[in-house]
């Protein structure tokens, strides 16, 4: 069974995703619940990556770091364009 304490709306994905701390934790987690996980919903968690957004670390099935990298700079993106609107409403 999934923990869901620690799921958060990721403004980058635009759906619900665990969130770790640190690196090292998201590891332990695919480690201690990848097979349990693939057992109940046929989906292999295969990595750990950083995301700017939220500040933490998610777990992902998507095998293709070049496909990690195309949503880094999504994301990237995302809070450039966030950062600009906020500077805009305070000159406003």
């Amino acid at each position: 069974m999934r923990p869901i304490k620690n799921r958060f709306f990721c403004l980058a994905c635009g759906r619900a995703k665990m969130l770790f701390c640190t690196q090292k934790k998201a590891e332990n987690f695919i480690k201690f619940n990848g097979d349990e996980i693939l057992a109940e919903t046929g989906i292999k968690l295969s990595r750990v990556y950083y995301c700017q957004l939220c500040g933490g670390y998610h777990v992902t099935s998507l095998e293709s770091e070049r496909l990690g990298r195309w949503l880094d700079r999504k994301i990237q993106r995302v809070v450039e364009t966030y950062n600009l609107i906020q500077a805009r409403k305070r000159r406003a």
